[in-house]
């Protein structure tokens, strides 16, 4: 099934080639492989190689050799912080564990493909309407399947292709009288957050529909989106949803942006001073069971899946600590037990709590406060990037860029109650190459400063 899937989606992807242009065959390869269930992969010199990877890094084959593809080579600070992630991943893992191929196939795989992928998809607000309908027939799907499981309790994708492996929640897990719907992801969190980073296309086709400029029935794909992320039963990305329109709506509504700005920050000091409040909150909400309890620096504490976060904080900051510029590398850091230095009186506790539900603590305890610091650069710099383009006066797209910030914003805050799985990692880093993409352009277009040095420097065509 995997290698039919592969085959069936890379052919395609040469059609599309053929028929739109390099451009719009990667974004056609990016857009449908999300649609590949996760837990079909393969390993190539030790790493596993899912649908996504597979055919997007075919894809990127095919860009290098085709005789219309052009990449804009100039860099960017977001370029920059990307290569940093890369750098460090590749100097954590050789300073711990030494050299090894498989570690470079694992640092562009895991982080350098997809951005790539996403750097010469996106090389214009022309490039991103051409791959357009792509992404909204695939988020569509994901988002109509989504609520399919949900209503119905059958997921498609293990109908088609076998059960996916349990990853903490099981498969029929029921949240408010419906099943909690994970779709081709491993958890309902993933799907949630998979659905919100592809909600800004969502929003930016309901307005070229509204232009007529698209098919009449996209004007329903946001809500289709939002249905899908509450499908998923996932506090986390529903809670995102408001956040996202809310920068939206402050880059792109200044008549409101101080109003905006005082419910923002009295929004932030209640939960600041009250957060035993918000926590009760979210234990009403989701219907979790009280009582449990853990046992942390020796004394019992309360433990629930929304506590969960806040423990991990505790037991780990032993580890944190001593992680370092370099951290303790991807094999310390994977699958369980992790292998750092806690303290002795948490290893009981480590067994009832098996993961660790924060992007920036993993990657901490992985790559060490130098890969934190660059992680955490990439994510800051998408927001920056996206929001100079939604408040550009004379600049096309500014709703698009708009919800592309908020959405990337709802991710970061998102991360504090989750890893970061390839399961929508992989659409965080194309957006983050889209981004750096159209940036480039939009500087040298609004920066009169850089019109000279695109003239001395014109693009290259892409070369193996």
């Amino acid at each position: 099934m995997l290698d039919a899937a592969i085959v069936l989606l890379t052919g395609l992807t040469l059609w599309t080639a053929w028929k739109r242009g390099p451009n719009a065959a990667v974004g056609f390869a990016a857009a449908t492989s999300l649609l590949g269930p996760v837990w079909l992969s393969r390993e190539i010199f030790g790493q596993p190689i899912d649908i996504r990877l597979a055919v997007v890094g075919a894809a990127l084959v095919m860009y290098c050799v085709h005789r219309r593809s052009v990449f804009r080579a100039r860099p960017i600070a977001l370029d920059y912080a990307m290569m940093a992630l890369v750098g460090v991943h590749l100097l954590s893992d050789w300073t711990i564990s030494g050299f090894s191929f498989g570690v470079i196939v694992r640092a562009y795989g895991e982080w350098g493909l997809m951005y790539l992928a996403g750097r010469v998809t996106v090389q214009s607000l022309e490039d991103a309407r051409d791959v357009l309908p792509f992404v909204v027939v695939s988020a569509s799907a994901l988002a109509a399947l989504a609520m399919i499981e949900s209503v119905a309790g059958i997921n498609l994708f293990e109908t088609l292709v076998g059960a996916r492996p349990v990853d903490g929640t099981p498969r029929d897990a029921m949240r408010w009288g419906l099943k909690r719907a994970f779709g081709p992801t491993r958890h309902p969190i993933y799907l949630g957050t998979l659905l919100l980073l592809l909600l800004p296309w969502l929003v930016y086709a309901a307005s070229r529909a509204r232009r007529k400029a698209g098919p009449g029935w996209w004007v329903l794909t946001p809500v289709l989106g939002v249905a899908g992320i509450l499908a998923s039963g996932s506090r986390a990305p529903i809670v995102a949803v408001p956040v996202l329109f809310y920068v939206a709506a402050l880059l792109r509504l200044p008549q409101w942006r101080k109003p905006l700005i005082g419910v923002g920050c009295v929004a932030v000091l209640l939960t600041a001073l009250m957060p035993s409040l918000v926590l009760e909150g979210l234990h009403q909400w989701s219907g979790e069971k009280r009582g449990a309890t853990v046992k942390v620096d020796g004394n019992d504490r309360e433990f629930t899946a929304t506590l969960n976060r806040i423990r991990i904080l505790e037991i780990y900051r032993p580890a944190m600590n001593r992680a370092g510029l370099l951290g303790f590398g991807t094999e310390a850091t994977t699958g369980f037990p992790l292998n750092v230095p806690v303290g002795p009186q948490h290893i009981g506790t480590l067994k009832k709590i098996r993961f660790i539900d924060n992007a920036f603590v993993l990657i901490l305890l992985r790559f060490g406060w130098l890969g934190l610091a660059a992680f955490t650069t990439v994510g800051v710099l998408v927001v920056v990037n996206q929001a100079k383009m939604a408040v550009a006066p004379r600049a096309q797209g500014r709703l698009f860029a708009a919800t592309l910030a908020g959405a990337t914003a709802a991710l970061m805050l998102i991360l504090m109650t989750v890893w970061l799985p390839k399961d929508f990692c992989v659409l965080f880093l194309w957006t983050a190459g889209a981004t750096a993409g159209r940036y480039s352009r939009f500087e040298q277009k609004f920066q009169p400063s850089l019109v000279k040095a695109q003239r001395d420097d014109p693009p290259m065509r892409a070369a193996a």
